[in-house]
């Protein structure tokens, strides 16, 4: 019975043996295909991550840069329209200058005509020359007025409108870019929400399979090893328990006998079966003394192997957990790195705005100032034209009147001085009109000038801006995607070693088991 139980338990030591040697190659196998699969969704996610991020860039790239060239055309329109309206407004003013000289001219001309006549006529016919005259004079002053109003209506109507179309169009183009803008914003967005979506999904997955693989060997290896143990430890317990305590006296049933040798070896009968009797309860109790707390004590060495596998399951557990973290770490980092980009953004849109707002309304008082400088000075200029005018028919009147009392011949210089007067007033009309339109010319250009530089500089500084917030996204989407990588590996290593550490618990309960027969 004895060597029976030693036998049971080399059977069990062997068998534990082997399914622990299974259990812990299943687990080991399985755990190197779970961190093997991890390690691949790891790397594809960062692949992608490192694609789409790639992708983005460029996209804003591409979009900067088409922002950029909008807002160049722009520029080059809103010169052009400018440049248009200028050449507009020089024609006007040509025209209505032009005009004004034939009006004076014509109206020289009659008032000359008038005084011939007048230095013709005697009495009454000579005064309704003169009176004829003055009406002439004042229609050709009246209209050549008008000319010169409507030519200043005219060309203030053109530049304004040129001035709205120019302002128009720079505000479409200035739209145009910033949605531009605001769309490579949003790829860029979109591309590393997806990339994180991609990322997670696949971490996620690695961590299900890590989970999963690493649960199924440690249950695998609880039903192959701890429970075969348990079964065979109850076993041999049972057949512990089933030992007898005591053992009765053999019978010595000898026939007694005068012989001394026959009673000699009685006695020695008696005294073996004694020792007999006596070695098999020694051999009981040594046996219920060592076997049991060795069985206690491989009892024992299982439980921690078994209370060794669940801590494994919670490190893992743990791991997992720090995975999650890490993972929502690198998330929020990405998404702060991005609301970074899009405000940076959004600020190089409000300076390109406010710049080409400022530029824009400094164009407009440049070019407004401008043309009031040249209204009021064409104004004068025609007020001191028509003055002169008066003061000349005025005087023209008085030297027909002298004329007429006197002589003929003073009435001709009369006239020649008139006209002498008048030709010298619209030369310097001219001159005054000439100047007003060079410095207007001038004035706009300058305006023009001051537009079109700040507007480069507000482009280039929203070109620099977009550029640096997608250099900083592209950044913080690759630290964010290291982050998790690192994160993911770690949480592997450590199942991994809660495993191994697991199944080595349950290999030295086997070995214990196996131990039990020394």
């Amino acid at each position: 019975m004895f060597e029976s139980l030693t036998e049971g338990l080399s059977s069990i030591g062997a068998a534990a043996g082997g399914a622990v040697q299974q259990a812990q190659q299943a687990a080991s196998a399985a755990t190197k295909q779970a961190a093997n699969t991890a390690q691949g969704a790891i790397t594809e996610a960062q692949t992608a991550v490192s694609n789409a991020t790639t992708a983005a860039a460029g996209a804003a790239n591409n979009a900067i840069a088409e922002a950029q060239k909008a807002a160049q055309s722009a520029m080059a329109q809103a010169g052009a329209a400018a440049q248009g309206a200028l050449q507009q407004a020089n024609t006007a003013l040509d025209s209505a200058r032009n005009a004004a000289n034939d009006m004076a001219n014509k109206a020289l001309a009659q008032a000359n005509t008038a005084l011939d006549q007048a230095r013709q006529q005697a009495g009454a016919a000579a005064q309704n020359a003169l009176n004829q005259a003055n009406a002439a004079v004042d229609s050709a002053q009246q209209q050549a007025r008008n000319m010169v109003k409507g030519a200043l209506d005219t060309a203030n109507k053109a530049l304004e409108d040129a001035m709205a179309t120019a302002e128009q169009a720079a505000q479409e183009q200035i739209n145009r870019a910033m949605g531009m803008v605001d769309r490579a914003t949003d790829l860029v967005e979109n591309g590393v929400n997806n990339a994180l979506d991609s990322a997670n999904r696949a971490i996620d997955r690695a961590q299900d399979l890590l989970r999963n693989a690493a649960t199924h060997a440690l249950e695998q290896a609880r039903s192959a090893v701890l429970d075969r143990a348990r079964d065979a430890l109850g076993g041999i317990a049972g057949a512990l328990d089933a030992l007898p305590t005591s053992f009765p006296n053999l019978p010595v049933d000898l026939p007694a006998s005068s012989c001394p040798y026959v009673n000699a070896l009685r006695d020695a009968l008696a005294r073996r079966a004694a020792a007999a009797n006596n070695a098999l309860g020694n051999a009981v109790n040594a046996l219920q003394n060592v076997a049991g707390p060795m069985l206690d004590q491989a009892s024992d060495m299982l439980d921690r192997a078994d209370g060794l596998a669940d801590q494994a399951l919670s490190q893992m557990d743990r791991a997992m957990t720090a995975l999650d973290d890490a993972q929502a770490t690198a998330n929020q980092a990405a998404h702060g790195a991005i609301d970074t980009a899009k405000g940076a953004v959004k600020q190089a849109q409000d300076a390109v705005r406010d710049t080409a707002k400022t530029a824009i309304d400094q164009a407009k008082s440049a070019v407004n100032k401008a043309k009031d400088q040249v209204n009021d000075t064409v104004n004068g200029t025609v007020d001191k034209a028509m003055a002169a005018v008066d003061s000349v028919q005025q005087k023209a009147g008085d030297a027909a009147q002298q004329a007429l009392d006197t002589a003929e011949k003073a009435a001709e210089q009369a006239q020649q001085q008139a006209n002498q007067m008048a030709q010298q007033v619209l030369t310097q009309a001219n001159q005054a009109a000439q100047q007003a339109q060079q410095a207007l010319n001038n004035a706009a250009q300058g305006a023009l000038s001051t537009a079109q530089t700040a507007a480069q500089d507000a482009m280039n500084t929203a070109g620099q801006t977009a550029h640096q917030a997608v250099a900083t996204a592209q950044a913080a989407v690759g630290q964010a995607s290291n982050a998790a990588a690192q994160a993911a590996s770690d949480a592997v290593a450590g199942a991994q070693s809660a495993i191994a550490g697991a199944g080595q618990a349950i290999g030295n309960a086997a070995s214990s088991l196996g131990n039990l027969r020394g």
